[in-house]
């Protein structure tokens, strides 16, 4: 049944995007809720393609969170 599914699904790079801005939504509503981080120091920024590091086990997939 996988395989199936993986040889007849289509993903774009903009599904892709609209993936990680869904989650990116997902983890600021987690954070600002009730009691937790104001909601006017959290920014979700537009997702960007970058390449795995050098190292061939990186995974393609990742987040980051920076302070500021």
């Amino acid at each position: 049944m996988e395989n199936l599914m993986l040889a007849n699904v289509t993903v774009t790079a903009d599904d892709l995007r609209l993936l990680a801005l869904s989650r990116a939504n997902a983890v600021k509503d987690y954070l600002t809720g009730p009691g937790k981080v104001d909601a006017s120091r959290i920014f979700v920024l537009e997702p960007g393609e970058k390449s795995a590091e050098s190292n061939d086990k990186a995974r393609a997939s990742r987040v980051d969170f920076s302070l500021r």
